[in-house]
Order: C-alpha cells, then sequence, then structure tokens
C-alpha cells in the first residue's frame, strides 16, 4: 500500500505540473519570450547570487560535519553543494546519497551519521524558514498593504510543528519507541545541541540563503521590468525553498513556480510576471548547477582516486 501511494502521488503531482506547464505556456507566451531580452549584467548579477547561494549550502555542509572531526576543504564543501542540488535535479534525486557516499568513501564518516545530522538540520531549517515567512508577511502588510491570513498562517503552523517536534525530541531521555528515522533526528538533535555555536552558525546559514534567494528573484524581476515589491520576494523564498524538500518532483520543478503562483494570488500580485520571474530565476541556477555539476563530479571522484592512490602507496 506504501509503495502504491509514493507511485501516485509522484504520477498526480507530475500529470498536474504537465497540465501547469502547457497552459500557462499557452496563455502567457508573450511574457515567456521576454526572458531573451534580458540585459547581460543582470544575468551577471543573477549568476553572482546562484554562485553565493551554492557557497551557502556548501558552508552549511562544512558546519554539520565539523563536530565529527571531519574537515572539509573549500573545494570540497563548494563541490557537494552543487553536487548535492545536481544529483536532486536528475529523475531519482539523489543528492543526499551522493553527498553521503563521498564522505564516506573520503572521509569514513558513517552515512548512518551523516543522515542523522542531515535530518536534524531540517527541522532547524524549516524554523528559520517558517519565522522568515512570518516576518516577511508582516512587514509587507505594513509597508505595500498586502496581507494573506492563509498565508501567516501557514508559515506559523510550520513554526510550531517544527519546534514542537525539535522540543518533544530533544527532551526525551530514550529512543526505545521511536522509529528509525525519528532515532535518526534524535541523534542529530543531541550532536548539534551539545554545540550551541553550530546551531548559531546553521541559523545564520539558513537566513543568509532566504536573503540570497529572495534578492535572486528580485534582481530577475527587475530585469523583466516588473513592478512587485521586493518585500513580496522576502515573503515567498521561504515557500520556494521549502518546495525542494517535497522530492515529489527532480529539484522542486513547477512546484515551486506553482507556490509562487499561488502566494501572488493570494496577495493581488500579478501571477503571471511573478511565475515568468521563477522561470528566468530557475534558468539561471540550472545553468550554473548543471555546468558545475559536471566539473565537480569529475573533481571530487579524482579526489576519492587520488587519496585511495597515496594510500595504496603509503602502505
Amino acid at each position: 500500500m506504501k509503495s502504491l501511494k509514493n507511485k501516485i502521488i509522484p504520477f498526480v503531482v507530475l500529470v498536474l505540473s504537465i497540465g501547469f506547464i502547457i497552459y500557462f505556456t499557452r496563455d502567457h507566451l508573450s511574457e515567456l519570450r521576454q526572458i531573451s531580452s534580458i540585459r547581460w549584467y543582470d544575468i551577471v548579477f543573477m549568476s553572482a547570487v546562484t554562485l553565493l547561494l551554492i557557497a551557502g549550502n556548501g558552508i552549511k555542509n562544512k558546519f554539520l560535519v565539523r563536530p565529527f572531526g571531519v574537515r572539509l576543504s573549500r573545494q570540497e564543501w563548494f563541490g557537494l553543494s552543487v553536487v548535492n542540488t545536481f544529483w536532486n535535479y536528475l529523475p531519482f534525486q539523489g543528492g543526499l546519497i551522493a553527498k553521503g557516499v563521498y564522505l564516506k568513501k573520503q572521509h569514513k564518516f558513517p552515512y548512518t551519521d551523516y543522515l542523522s545530522i542531515a535530518s536534524a538540520s531540517y527541522i532547524i531549517t524549516f524554523i528559520i524558514l517558517g519565522l522568515m515567512g512570518c516576518i516577511g508577511i508582516i512587514i509587507l502588510y505594513v509597508s505595500d498593504g498586502l496581507f494573506s491570513i492563509s498565508i501567516l498562517s501557514g508559515y506559523a503552523l510550520l513554526v510550531f510543528l517544527s519546534l514542537g517536534a525539535l522540543l518533544y525530541i530533544k527532551r526525551q531521555q530514550s529512543v526505545r519507541w521511536f522509529p528509525q528515522f525519528s532515532k535518526r533526528v534524535y541523534d542529530g538533535i543531541r550532536i548539534i545541541f551539545n554545540q550551541r555555536s553550530l546551531v548559531y552558525k546553521l541559523v545564520i546559514a539558513d537566513v543568509f540563503i532566504v536573503i540570497l534567494y529572495a534578492l535572486r528573484l528580485y534582481i530577475a524581476s527587475n530585469a523583466l521590468g516588473y513592478d512587485i515589491p521586493v518585500l513580496f520576494y522576502f515573503l515567498v523564498s521561504p515557500v520556494a525553498l521549502l518546495a525542494i524538500f517535497t522530492s515529489i518532483t527532480p529539484g522542486g520543478l513547477v512546484i515551486r513556480e506553482m507556490f509562487i503562483g499561488f502566494f501572488a494570488a493570494m496577495l493581488s500580485v500579478d501571477v503571471a510576471n511573478s511565475v515568468v520571474v521563477t522561470v528566468l530565476d530557475r534558468g539561471i541556477s540550472l545553468l550554473w548547477i548543471f555546468l558545475l555539476g559536471i566539473i565537480f563530479n569529475v573533481v571530487l571522484s579524482r579526489i576519492i582516486v587520488k587519496s585511495r592512490t597515496n594510500t595504496h602507496d603509503e602502505g
């Protein structure tokens, strides 16, 4: 039953996504054509922000494994960030596995430990995304008069559920009754909260990533000549990033665009324009992810081979 459910849900979402693409492309072809006329320096600015976003996620990886004595070089933490996103865009979405396999082979870092710390860090990320979404809707209302109780409630619920799960798991003294996934999260939370500075670093990194993503959307909006408040992008950035965690479509394809379009409709912002901005944003990020993904798959593979060769020679 569970296997059937896991197959049906992605299929239904895929059908809806294809329908959304066909409908949107047919009715808004002229808006989509504007993408081809954007200025070269807007592409440069968006590319720079994309590289900073990759670096931000890479630094999070660096922070997460340091409590285990694993010290990643700049080449490694940046490369793992790229490879993770690259593999998440492929049909089997193996980004987390790719990172875990590399850490296991190169640094002898147990895959179960990595899953524990990564899963626990997601809870912190959800709390930060929810809080920033709540702050965003309040600021947007004060500055531009745009407000949606549904959006505020959704972000507040995300914070409440994530905090509840975090506090419940953190206070437990035993994991006997936890299912396997909860045990991993439990172990990860214990590790993270025993390193208080790690919590602060993860929070700062998440805030940095949300701001950067909002900035990239705003640059895309300006490049297309749309008059959409910058605070709207600050508000939708958390939900756009949450789309990545759905794992229903590779890299959250179409899901992110649908979320942003929904938020635009709820706030009386032009839906077509907001979706076209997201398409441009997606295009620039994909360009760099696939270009760098191919490069760093080779680079990281060579690091493993070189390390094994050196170990063999020493032996």
